[in-house]
């Protein structure tokens, strides 16, 4: 698969493997089980089977699409954060952040409306 999309100039992006939040068919797989639990009690494999399929049935090709467009979400939030954690470790490697900047207190040591807090803020503000 990958040689084929290398051909056409397509990158495929791989989600780890039954994430809840990044497949699509785990969130289907979820309202099917949450659909299913009142019949949990004594089914046979035959008689599950036969309902999986009913609940299936049940699945719109528009849930599908909230279901993908919620992993395609999920994916760019994830990417938001990969590129937030590099520009903080830049930052450090370049000494324009310290251990006492409020992003690394503990919340046992940030108060609400402190000094260190409000001169951020300050920043924040001038940017």
């Amino acid at each position: 698969m990958q040689d084929l999309a290398r051909q056409f100039d397509v990158a495929i992006l791989s989600s780890p493997v039954a994430h809840q939040e990044l497949n699509p068919i785990e969130m289907v797989w979820a309202t099917i089980k949450g659909a299913l639990r009142p019949e949990y009690v004594d089914l046979s494999m035959s008689r599950l089977q036969d309902l999986v399929d009913q609940e299936f049935k049940h699945i719109t090709a528009e849930a599908w699409c909230r279901y993908e467009d919620h992993a395609i979400n999920m994916e760019d939030y994830y990417r938001g954060l990969q590129e937030v954690a590099a520009q903080i470790e830049e930052e450090l490697d370049a000494g324009e952040l310290k251990e006492g900047d409020w992003l690394f207190r503990g919340s046992d040591e940030s108060e609400e409306g402190s000094e260190d807090e409000s001169e951020w803020d300050e920043k924040e503000d001038s940017d």
